[in-house]
């Protein structure tokens, strides 16, 4: 019962909280909350001064009442020049269960940015998540590729390895 009662603490001092977070390279990068009717969650991911391309955007929504509730929160994306905000889900149910899933287009950016979340007056708690991918940005955010081989000791070899059949020709002819 202890374990129950810690649990739900937990879970509504989760659904009001903000928090912060530092991107990683190369790896998913993933929030989520349990969100109580009438809260709202945030993170906001700090880059360091560093210009971050990112990808793969992808939220997803759960809850229990049969998709009620899923329309009532709305995402919202702050990069510092100015709050969006976002509410169509795509919603699927299954009995009482339903999930809202969204995806964004990613973007590039050496600032400091904030991810939320806010409920509305639904009728039970839903949890909301997401994940994406941050690389460190070259070049204007474009890929640039693999970086070219340098082959200079090729050459080298090349040179060297005709030289030396031209004098293996040479040594028979005169012998």
């Amino acid at each position: 019962m202890k374990t129950l009662a810690l649990a739900a603490v937990s879970a509504v001092a989760l659904s009001s909280a903000a928090g912060a977070a530092t991107l990683a390279v190369d790896e998913a990068n993933y929030d989520g909350a349990l969100l109580t009717p009438n809260s709202s969650y945030s993170t906001t991911w700090t880059s360091n001064g560093t210009s971050w391309d990112i990808q793969g955007f992808s939220f997803t929504l759960n809850g229990l009442s049969g998709g009620n509730d899923l329309p009532l929160v709305t995402l919202s994306f702050d990069d510092g020049s100015g709050a969006k905000t976002y509410s169509d889900w795509d919603i699927k149910t299954s009995g009482s269960r339903a999930t809202g899933t969204m995806f964004l287009d990613g973007f590039v950016t050496d600032a400091d940015f904030t991810i939320g979340f806010d409920y509305g007056d639904g009728a039970k708690n839903v949890f909301a998540n997401y994940v994406f991918d941050a690389t460190v940005a070259t070049d204007g955010g474009t890929d640039p590729g693999p970086a070219p081989v340098p082959l200079p000791a090729a050459g080298v070899l090349l040179l060297a390895g005709v030289g030396g059949l031209a004098g293996v020709k040479r040594l028979r002819r005169k012998g």
